[in-house]
């Protein structure tokens, strides 16, 4: 997603202002608050302000992303500019017309150049479909990386797991009971924002594509996703990695799997601020396509700085990202742990992008059955797939080190963690950093 696809494929479409960032899945405003007491007159002289949906995001496409040099400069700026939005209160980054911003770029209040917020359009592949068929021998991944051995000492229990994607469908059998609930809002005044943290009645979370409260997964490849991290249905002897973790849902792509740059950066400081200790990143942006964003490097450090890690699909083009970069999976930031594709025979997928010093570990990721939208399961193919499994591994091992005590719960431990822990014994080792997935370490003495 950035172009977030589901069934596994999405590709993007770039030109010099249009960036496009696929799903991987195989083949290949809202208003934060920097000043409370202008808020509602903002609102009312700026019909940016009140867009929603399709009228908000064709708004958001014609504006840029501009870097301010100080806090000063930014409000200043913000000030006399109505239409003007802060990305977070802590970052200096401000979303506005191009026309406004470039006006700024000579003053020498910028710094570097103006950033397209750019769009991603994706192509989208038809999962197969096994209805009500019984799914526990189809949990390959859960069984190959040994996450059901370990639940007798960890199962996920108080880890929050951000999924950035296009939502959670919060009505199906195995996520109903798993999502992450604001009772803050849920047992507030419809229409306010009850605990102050900027977002109207963020109840399951936040659409930062369509700038609204409903966080329901219109598309499927989120809740996919999810699924994997953290579904569960007994009766059916369906489970994810991290059957305790919760799941925030945080949309930022629709039901075409298309997104912005703004509404994934915003997508990723909502869930750092939320408290979720792992970010599920099943998207990227094609090489040749999606270069390197300074906004969203500036977001996924400030991730770091909240103590979150950043688990991000590697890519389906079957190329190598130590040569051709891409992101957000090779961003130089210590809380980023890359994940390539395997499949149930021991190998690298086919589609799976790789790198021995870019790429940190594989999970399975070929023919991963998990949550269908709108009921029933699914068979999907993609590092989108990947990624999930090593999000979840990581939710067992900080729920392991909170039950034990530990005081180090940093992302480069929980990385670290992952990565000396990986099966050496894999045909492409050469290939990645470290290994595949294997949470078997967590029963070991």
């Amino acid at each position: 997603m950035m172009s977030l696809h589901r069934a596994l494929t999405m590709s993007l479409l770039a030109s010099s202002s249009v960036l496009g960032i696929q799903a991987f899945a195989a083949t290949n405003s809202v208003h934060i608050k920097t000043a409370p007491e202008s808020v509602e007159l903002k609102s009312q002289s700026c019909p940016d302000k009140r867009a929603v949906g399709d009228e908000f995001n064709e708004r958001m496409l014609s504006k840029a992303l501009a870097k301010f040099e100080s806090e000063e400069a930014l409000l200043t700026y913000i000030e006399s500019n109505p239409c003007a939005e802060r990305v977070h209160q802590n970052l200096l980054w401000v979303l506005d017309s191009k026309r406004e911003l470039s006006q700024e770029s000579t003053s020498g209040v910028l710094v570097g150049s103006l950033q397209p917020n750019r769009a991603i359009k994706p192509k989208i592949k038809t999962p197969m479909f096994f209805g009500e068929t019984k799914v526990d021998d189809r949990l390959w991944g859960i069984k190959d990386t040994k996450a059901s051995e370990v639940w007798s000492v960890t199962q996920g229990e108080g880890v929050t797991v951000a999924v950035i994607d296009t939502g959670v469908d919060r009505d199906h059998e195995s996520l109903k009971g798993q999502l992450l609930i604001n009772e803050s809002e849920t047992a507030g005044q419809a229409g306010s924002d009850d605990d102050k943290n900027g977002f109207i009645d963020d109840a399951y979370g936040w659409d930062f594509f369509g700038n609204k409260s409903e966080s329901q997964d219109d598309q499927g490849h989120g809740s996919h996703v999810s699924g994997t991290i953290a579904g569960q249905m007994l009766q059916r002897n369906f489970f994810g990695m991290a059957p305790k973790a919760k799941i925030l849902a945080v949309k930022t792509h629709n039901k075409s799997g298309e997104s912005r740059e703004d509404a994934v950066v915003k997508g990723i400081l909502y869930a750092a601020d939320r408290g979720a200790k792992v970010i599920n990143c099943s998207w990227g942006g094609a090489p040749e396509a999606a270069e390197f964003s300074q906004i969203l490097f500036d977001a996924i450090s400030y991730a770091n700085q909240k103590g979150a890690l950043l688990v991000a699909a590697a890519g389906n083009d079957g190329s190598d990202n130590d040569r051709k970069a891409t992101y957000p999976a090779n961003y130089e930031l210590p809380n980023i742990l890359s994940v390539a594709a395997s499949t149930s025979g021991q190998r690298l997928a086919s589609f799976s992008n790789y790198g021995k010093k870019k790429v940190q570990i594989s999970a399975p990721g070929q023919s991963i059955y998990s949550v269908k939208n709108s009921g029933g399961y699914a068979q999907e193919s993609g590092t989108s797939m990947a990624a999930p499994h090593a999000a979840g591994a990581a939710a067992l091992v900080l729920a392991k080190l909170m039950a034990e005590g530990d005081s180090d719960l940093s992302p480069q431990r929980v990385r670290q963690l992952l990565i000396e822990n990986a099966k050496t014994d894999v045909s492409y080792l050469s290939k990645i950093s470290n290994g595949a997935l294997d949470v078997s370490f967590l029963i070991k003495p």
